[in-house]
């Protein structure tokens, strides 16, 4: 995992060196200001102490003095301007073209479509390195903020509205996001994962991601894919291919490829049998508030559909 705040993106480097530009300028200030009103507590104690009176202000006016503690924080704030104004148009360039990703935020989960491949995934993004990516942001409830520090900045998410983002990411590498509004109970709970890859790896990525989902191996998953037919997953839930083949459901995240992912419920756990299982079990008890019902399921019911979607590769 990279550090998050490591820009590895021309975008994200114009917002971090803008952040490191005005720190220094601060720091500069406050060792300057700090030092005058050290030297003034200073001088006025030990002036105090030999019995002397303070000059009279107006007795010691000086025009230049004025003028130059007026025009250097003037030169300051200009210069502050130029590079803020530098910043915002390196770290966002204009869209050119049709998206290359559609981002759609969900209480509390992330949904990445890939236009024109059919791919759907969630809460996990993965992108080609060294492309200049479109990305389309949209919202499926509430106001939420897509932002993965190192790659871009924040972008609201806004119900109804289409926002843009462009970024180009220069090293591979897993790049931890968040969402930046505060979007309801489970808002803590909503992260997203970037996953940049060699340009041949992402190809054979996007090229598995594009197959319909894998049969049952076994009997505990063959009991699970029945369980998810016959009961109520797929209202909720999108698996591409039979038996359940059918148009994309925007209520839940797709399951098509579900273990091929890292994590799952946008963070909370890592994906293996065993959180599966406790998952399905009482989902409430990881992520209070969620909006997957808690059905109950017998130990046996859990195990099975765990079986199952953990070979969806």
């Amino acid at each position: 995992m990279t550090g998050m705040f490591n820009p590895a993106s021309p975008q994200a480097a114009a917002i971090s060196d803008l952040f490191i530009a005005v720190l220094w300028v601060c720091a500069v200030i406050f060792v300057i200001v700090a030092s005058i009103i050290t030297y003034a507590v200073v001088r006025s104690l030990r002036e105090r102490a030999r019995g002397e009176e303070p000059p009279d202000a107006v007795e010691n006016e000086n025009g230049w003095l004025e003028v130059t503690w007026t025009a250097i924080p003037l030169a300051i704030v200009a210069g502050i301007f130029v590079l803020s104004f530098r910043a915002t148009h390196l770290s966002d360039p204009p869209p050119d073209g049709p998206p290359d990703v559609i981002v759609r935020g969900h209480q509390w989960w992330w949904e990445i479509q890939y236009p024109g491949t059919g791919v759907i995934t969630a809460n996990e993004m993965h992108i080609p390195v060294g492309k200049k990516l479109h990305l389309q942001i949209e919202s499926a409830d509430v106001v939420h903020d897509f932002w993965v520090p190192a790659l871009s900045r924040k972008i609201d998410m806004i119900p109804g509205r289409e926002n843009h983002l462009v970024f180009e990411v220069e090293r591979t590498g897993r790049y931890v996001g968040a969402c930046a509004e505060f979007c309801g109970d489970q808002h803590a709970w909503m992260r997203i994962e970037v996953v940049v890859h060699p340009q041949a790896e992402y190809d054979a990525w996007l090229t598995a991601q594009r197959l319909p989902a894998d049969p049952p191996e076994d009997e505990s998953a063959r009991a699970g894919l029945a369980f998810y037919v016959g009961e109520t997953c797929d209202r909720c839930h999108t698996l591409r291919g039979p038996p359940t083949d059918a148009p994309p459901i925007q209520i839940g995240p797709d399951l098509t490829h579900f273990a091929s992912r890292r994590l799952f419920g946008a963070g909370v756990l890592e994906n293996n049998r065993a959180n599966v299982v406790a998952w399905l079990k009482d989902p409430h008890a990881f992520k209070e508030g969620c909006h997957m019902p808690n059905f109950q399921l017998s130990n046996q019911d859990a195990a099975d559909l765990a079986a199952y979607l953990e070979g969806l590769r």
